[in-house]
């Protein structure tokens, strides 16, 4: 404070002497202007304009003399009041227990606490204006932190990173900054770093006893998904066996139908050629009695007779016959376990086995001659057997799903359409052999 007064003092005083050097100087300006004027004149008294022209000069010199000495006060001050400040400052990071590092603006270390040399095992003289980041932490880190503390966006707490340690323990810290600015730029840049080394090992230790759990629990799953999969493998087994079961049963089947197909295809035929011999029958019979009519001959009652008789022997045979087919032929739809029905051209219902009548709860009386829809309202049955005949298959699967006419219950039916040709290998219908599925 005295030095500070003195300095003031000694500005105010070279205000003075300024002020007195220019007076003289004036005076003698003034006297080779003037050189009637004496000495003691020019100096005292020279003029109202010369002398106020003087005041003026002399009274601004003292004035910023003044103004100078406040305003270095004022920043001896300012700068005494700083240099505390930066001296608390500078002792409160020597003596904190948290490692504290000072860099500039560069990332350059300027300063470091004990704390800091403890937790690092680094000389604080050894490490000054080197690269704070470099020498403190390990080079896989050191994009994100350089990144991080250039940022002027970035958050206090830079995260937990692994610090190198001269003495070649490991040592985890986690660091959280803080900014000092002068004037909008960088001045010193705080990294406070918080040892969580133990935490970090605890977490380590944590995580390899959750391992040794994991692993003990892989194993039991192991065990598990080995004991699912020999259950699985004998499900397979048993479903292999019941497809061979039922390919076998498919097979059988298939002989049937094609046996059926032989009869129905026989009973047509023999339909046909019984309609053909009625024919010929009733035409022969018309022939006879138009003979009878316009010929005088008389022929034997006898002969006419026994030509009648042959005639109707030959039908009561061919009637025996087909009687004799249509009885093999129920036979055998009657003794298969799945459900035959067959359609004509227009999906007509001309025959059913009783399995079928079974399976869909309907008579055959009850929908004889009726379109398919009147057995099963399913609109897709329709396009399956439209399909089945115009592509003139032999194997059309498919699955249908609907309910019972009679009771309403629903049913899941796997079908097997087959197109029926004639003896002129046309469409003459549909074979509709179908099984009921347990859902």
């Amino acid at each position: 404070m005295q030095t500070n007064q003195k300095q003031d003092k000694k500005l105010i005083m070279l205000g003075l002497l300024i002020a007195l050097v220019y007076w003289v100087l004036d005076t003698i300006n003034l006297l080779k202007l003037n050189t009637e004027l004496d000495y003691t004149q020019a100096l005292v008294t020279p003029g109202l304009i010369p002398i106020i022209i003087r005041l003026i000069v002399v009274l601004s010199v003292l004035g910023f003399s003044i103004y100078a000495s406040g305003l270095i006060d004022r920043t001896n001050n300012e700068k005494l009041i700083l240099n505390e400040q930066i001296e608390a400052k500078s002792h409160c990071i020597a003596t904190a227990g948290t490692p504290i590092v000072v860099l500039n603006d560069s990332l350059r270390i300027i300063e470091v606490n004990k704390a800091t040399a403890r937790l690092t095992g680094l000389n604080a003289e050894d490490i000054l204006m080197s690269s704070g980041v470099s020498t403190l932490f390990y080079k896989n880190d050191h994009e994100a932190i350089e990144k991080a503390l250039q940022s002027k966006q970035s958050e206090p707490s830079l995260g937990v990173f692994k610090v190198r340690n001269k003495l070649g323990k490991n040592c985890w810290a986690n660091v959280t900054t803080a900014v000092e600015y002068d004037r909008d730029k960088v001045a010193r840049i705080y990294l406070l770093l918080n040892d969580v080394t133990n935490l970090m090992e605890l977490r380590a230790a944590v995580a390899t006893e959750a391992n040794g759990n994991d692993a003990e629990e892989t194993q039991t799953n192991l065990e598990q998904i080995q004991k699912e999969k020999t259950e699985l493998e004998l499900e397979l087994k048993k479903l292999q066996q019941s497809h061979t079961a039922l390919q076998a049963e498919a097979e059988r089947l298939e002989k049937v139908l094609r046996l059926t197909e032989v009869d129905l295809q026989s009973v047509r035929e023999i339909n046909k050629k019984l309609r053909q011999e009625n024919q010929d029958l009733i035409s022969k019979q018309q022939e006879i009695d138009e003979d009878l009519q316009s010929t005088p001959v008389q022929v034997s009652q006898p002969e006419v007779a026994a030509s009648i008789d042959f005639d109707r022997f030959e039908v009561d045979m061919l009637l025996k016959e087909l009687e004799a087919k249509r009885d093999q032929t129920s036979t055998i739809l009657n003794n298969i376990e799945d459900g035959i029905v067959i359609t004509d051209l227009y999906t007509r219902i001309t025959m059913m086995n009783p399995a079928a009548e079974d399976i869909l709860g309907v008579r055959l009386s009850q929908v004889l001659e009726r379109p398919i829809h009147f057995l099963l309202q399913e609109p897709s049955l329709t396009d399956q057997l439209q399909k089945t005949l115009h592509q003139s298959l032999q194997n059309n699967r498919f699955e249908l799903r609907t309910e019972s006419l009679n009771n309403n219950q629903p049913l899941h039916l796997d079908v097997k359409a087959i197109a029926i040709k004639n003896r002129y290998l046309q469409e003459d219908g549909v074979l509709l052999i179908f099984r009921k599925q347990k859902d």
